[in-house]
């Protein structure tokens, strides 16, 4: 006995003949396996276990776990089955189950495990299947009278797939959840309530990180709604420890549905009332309140702007703040890296043509995505990885019982979908997930919105003004290292521009060629720079190129001031200059930014 509730006991080999000393000897050689048996409903005592399988031959020791209603076997593979020990245990008048591990080979995506726990799951005598694509193992629960394991084998083979039967191991978590009773507890669903999201990042940040905890089977977080669905394994987790992980992401969660969510569906039920016509005067007050412009309430549009000349987050900051100073601007959602701008406006107050000035007035380009399907929730996409009608029906299946899509078509001989949906719901991105998760490949089609992530222009730009000053750059660096190997080694001459040098009173060979090689990369290289530190100046506002159109004036201007008070006083020796430091602040800065939109 190993405990109260567990009981260890050993048969006699009834298949063997006692007096043999060869057969005694072949004992150790025999195919021994452990199988582990559920007996639902079980209501003999243990002695009619013990004295059921003692009839049996090949059965060699039994472990009885009282507590689980856990039987443990070893038996000889070549004299019995699992299938005829079930069958001695269902004299009993008991349900049995037994679960095996199955090894399965082939498996490429998460399209092959559905079809494997569809197929199998479907078989009869079948109560629990788990497939998973990362260990390549598939657990099953069944009723060895109705399915054995080779016919449980057999049909996966028919599928495609290499199987293998793996033996029991204690140390397999499911396999541990199946014997103690937990593999079949209920999924719980629970409500988190959150706050503090501002935009789809967020929501996919919170998704990324609870999915990532134990016990959690899915999560899906609605930004309109500001809260968040959870299905959960009460086993492993519970609703609080959910809840405290979001918070401790910076977002405000709480279990209780809080009063703002509670006002707006008061005021939801007001507007029913009054469509009803229950209340008239409400009515007058509820539509007031919507009309004004500050409402949330307002039926604002929303718009796309492909925004040029944005280098860092200060020119992102500077369109959102002057933006929202005007009258009619609901909300400005900026990206840097898109270049793109997304505006709600009120429509009685403004119009797009209206914002693209605003923000060409700024300093930036701007133009209006007018054709832009995204943005009215029609989507092309090209799906790769798709061989029959069933893939089409699962990818349209998935689709079409997503909240915030309307219509899903796709086509399996042009690999293209069209897809329907709710912008405010979800996006383009998140559609393209959904399909990815099922094991195909989705890209964008639709030309013109790829077009407005094209950075080619400005790729080729920053390309041409790396290269101009890099042409006047490498000799501005040559003449640089003369002059510091000069002034150390012929000081007392007069150093790299010793007098009998001079082209000119006060100006020295060395300062002239500095002087032609640094201006025309300060006229043309720092042409760009010049056009948008003056659109920013010009609005009362500095970024970053003011600040390098600072650094190379005042150095190229001082320069030459210096060298024109040198000649007028007819200087002896020509004085030190810092012409040097345009070219070689161009060549970074442009080699920078060229870099920088070759990552977009």
């Amino acid at each position: 006995t190993n405990g109260p509730d567990v009981d260890q006991t050993g048969f006699d080999n009834l298949a063997y003949e006692y007096g043999s000393q060869s057969e005694l000897s072949n004992l150790s050689l025999q195919p021994i396996s452990r199988a582990s048996f559920k007996l639902l409903g079980l209501t003999s005592a243990q002695q009619a276990v013990e004295t059921t399988l003692s009839h049996l031959n090949g059965v060699f020791a039994i472990i009885w776990s009282v507590s689980d209603s856990l039987l443990q076997v070893d038996y000889d593979t070549s004299i019995t089955t699992t299938k005829e020990i079930a069958l001695q245990l269902q004299k009993l008048g008991c349900r049995v189950e037994a679960a095996l591990r199955i090894k399965v080979d082939g498996m490429r995506c998460q399209s092959c495990v559905q079809a494997i726990e569809g197929q199998v799951g479907g078989l009869p005598g079948v109560s629990h299947i788990q497939v998973s694509l990362q260990n390549r193992v598939a657990l099953i629960v069944h009723q060895p009278p109705l399915v054995t394991q080779q016919e449980l084998r057999d049909k996966i083979e028919d599928m495609g797939f290499e199987t293998t039967l793996l033996p029991e191991d204690s140390s397999d978590g499911d396999l541990r959840y199946w014997q103690s009773g937990l593999l079949n507890v209920p999924i719980q669903t629970e409500t988190v309530w959150i706050g503090g999201m501002t935009c789809s990042s967020c929501v996919h940040s919170i998704e990324g990180r609870i999915c990532q905890m134990i016990g959690v089977k899915s999560i899906m977080v609605s930004l309109k709604e500001k809260r968040g669905t959870i299905s959960f394994d009460p086993s492993l987790t519970d609703p609080e420890h959910v809840r405290a992980a979001i918070e401790e992401m910076g977002f405000d969660a709480t279990l209780k549905e809080p009063l703002w969510s509670q006002e707006k569906q008061d005021l939801a039920d007001l507007r029913f009332s009054n469509r009803m016509g229950m209340s008239n005067g409400a009515e007058s007050q509820v539509t007031s309140a919507s009309c004004r412009p500050d409402s949330p309430e307002m039926k604002a549009q929303k718009c796309f702007i492909s925004v040029t000349g944005m280098t860092c987050a200060s020119c992102v900051a500077n369109i959102e703040k002057h933006l929202l100073k005007h009258k009619g601007i609901v909300s400005v959602l900026v990206s840097l890296m898109a270049g793109k701008a997304e505006v709600k406006y009120d429509p009685n107050l403004l119009d797009p043509a209206g914002v693209t000035q605003f923000i060409e007035d700024i300093g930036f380009g701007a133009k209006l995505l007018e054709d832009n399907a995204v943005t009215h929730g029609k989507l092309d996409l090209q799906i790769i990885g798709m061989t029959c009608a069933s893939c089409v029906h699962k990818i349209e299946s998935q689709l079409t019982t997503t909240k915030g899509i309307h219509s899903a078509s796709v086509a399996l001989a042009t690999k293209n979908a069209h897809i329907q949906f709710d912008p405010e719901l979800l996006g383009a991105r998140d559609i393209v997930r959904i399909i990815q998760s099922l094991g195909f490949e989705a890209s964008l089609e639709k030309a013109g919105f790829k077009n407005n992530l094209d950075h080619s222009g400005e790729i080729h730009q920053w390309k041409n003004s790396f290269m101009l000053s890099l042409v006047f750059g490498l000799p501005v660096l040559g003449l640089m290292i003369y002059m510091m190997i000069m002034d150390i080694q012929h000081k007392e001459q007069g150093g790299s521009m010793p007098e009998e040098q001079n082209v000119l009173p006060g100006l020295s060979l060395i300062n002239l060629a500095f002087f032609l090689l640094c201006t025309p990369v300060q006229i043309f290289g720092g042409r760009y720079f010049y056009i948008q530190a003056y659109r920013s100046l010009k609005h009362r506002t500095a970024n970053m190129d003011v600040l390098i159109v600072l650094a190379t004036s005042i150095a190229y201007i001082y320069s030459c001031a210096v060298l024109v008070v040198a000649m007028a006083e007819q200087a002896k020796q020509s004085p030190n200059t810092f012409f040097d430091t345009p070219p070689m602040l161009f060549v970074f800065i442009a080699l920078g930014r060229w870099l920088e939109h070759i990552a977009k």
